[in-house]
């Protein structure tokens, strides 16, 4: 700003937004403008003008916030990099730090990435353009414990080992608030095999089967087990649907929704069930998104970080309990490397979508067929799946996965093949890179 240049300021969510603005006036003695996609047209209008105009020199938004008209931008910051929020899903689909290192290159501006825990992608960049990188360690870190279900196996029907119910049982009578956190909001049967250790679909028929137990759990089958093993604590259960957090409760069985709250409530333990379920996700995303909840779990965590799971050597989880950010992400990216995963490689989704299930399934395989005679040797594609929970908003979607280098290239092959079956029978076609 002391050379008449102007910035970006980028947060995940809109209710970032008005903290850090704050925060950036009482520091600088500017005003700061705002882009927020809840803003009223008319609002969205006085804003765009004094950026454009250069009354506003500093911009504060979510991801749109990006291609806000700042005039002789000079720098940059998109904090919490690593947050989901960033990547637009719908059209125009973009990945918000994408478009920071493109204006980056056609304005000469500096950047700054801020987050506790980068995204592999980032860090493979930083690795190969030699970014440079500054780390400010937490000075105290919550102690780790991981409980081993193989050799502390819970009591059948519930999801609490003896060892977790001792550390809860050890913050309770030191008087410390107790979080235990278990990221499932329904009932959800779930298979496992405590042989081999790690989940599966039940093969019908076969030896194994019989050594499968079906368990049905929920945050409300976990609350009904910590009332049941602690009668005199003050239970309550906290999720998305909860009109208001519990601040009076002692122990406090959570989804993800409790997250922004930990700062607040500094609990002595928190309690992690069921992690492995987090970490198998069919999601390349998965290792580093339970790393980065872990980590933060170490920081808010006065006293202690407990964690069942069935994987005890599993990398992400020993490099929680080490704080081993390098180790991690040498890992991580190693794994990526080896499977093709970016940012090694990409991703290409071809979402097709419409109201009758029997036409977009035939054109997508229609158009699977004309995919297949545009690759090349290096290139792959993959057979069309059906999206997700499938029928979305009476509309069925399914999607054709293609993997590649070079995405430009690809893109510009298939293009002319999707044009093709766009709005044909009434389905939607859209190209999503790496979603």
């Amino acid at each position: 700003m002391a050379q008449g240049r102007g910035v970006i300021v980028l947060v995940p969510e809109v209710n970032l937004i008005e903290s850090v603005k704050s925060m950036i006036e009482g520091a600088c003695a500017v005003i700061a403008a705002v882009i927020d996609r809840k803003l009223k047209p008319s609002e969205e209008l006085v804003q765009w003008t004094s950026i454009k105009n250069g009354t506003s020199r500093v911009v504060v938004g979510t991801r749109s916030a990006v291609f806000a008209p700042v005039d002789q931008l000079g720098l940059i910051v998109m904090d919490e990099e690593d947050n989901s929020a960033y990547k637009q899903e719908q059209s125009p689909r973009y990945q918000t730090r994408d478009v920071v290192f493109m204006r980056q290159k056609f304005e000469g501006c500096d950047v700054v990435f801020v987050s506790p825990c980068p995204s592999p992608e980032l860090w493979g960049i930083i690795k190969k353009k030699k970014i440079s990188v500054e780390i400010f360690l937490n000075k105290q870190w919550a102690d780790t414990t991981i409980v081993d279900l193989a050799n502390y196996k819970p009591r059948k029907g519930t999801y609490l080992s003896y060892p977790m119910i001792n550390h809860i049982e050890e913050a309770l009578a030191n008087d410390g608030k107790v979080v235990v956190f278990f990221n499932r909001k329904g009932p959800r049967e779930e298979t496992r095999n405590d042989q081999i250790k790690y989940f599966y679909p039940p093969a019908a028929g076969s030896d194994q089967e019989r050594r499968l137990q079906n368990w049905q759990a929920s945050v409300v089958k976990v609350e009904a087990d910590l009332k049941k093993f602690f009668p005199y604590a003050r239970v309550a259960r906290f999720d998305q649907e909860s009109a208001r957090f519990p601040e009076e409760a002692n122990v406090i069985v959570a989804t993800q929704a409790v997250v922004k709250h930990l700062r607040r409530i500094h609990p002595r333990l928190l309690a992690v069930l069921a992690i492995d379920s987090e970490l198998n996700r069919f999601d390349f995303h998965s290792a580093h998104r339970v790393f980065s909840l872990l980590m933060h779990f170490r920081q808010v965590a006065q006293k202690k970080l407990v964690i069942q799971t069935y994987q005890p050597q599993e990398y992400t989880l020993a490099s929680v309990g080490k704080a081993d950010f390098a180790g991690f992400y040498q890992q991580e990216l190693k794994h990526r490397r080896n499977l093709g995963f970016p940012p090694y490689q990409h991703f290409i989704s071809i979402q097709l979508r419409g109201k009758k299930e029997d036409v977009v399934a035939d054109l997508a395989n229609q158009l699977y067929a004309a995919l297949t005679s545009c690759l090349t040797k290096q290139e792959q594609i993959f057979d069309p799946q059906a999206v997700g929970s499938f029928k979305l908003r009476k509309q069925y979607r399914f999607s054709i996965m293609l993997k590649t280098v070079f995405v430009e290239k690809l893109i510009k092959r298939i293009r002319p093949v999707i044009r093709g079956f766009k709005n044909k029978k009434g389905v939607i076609v859209t190209i999503n890179v790496d979603p």
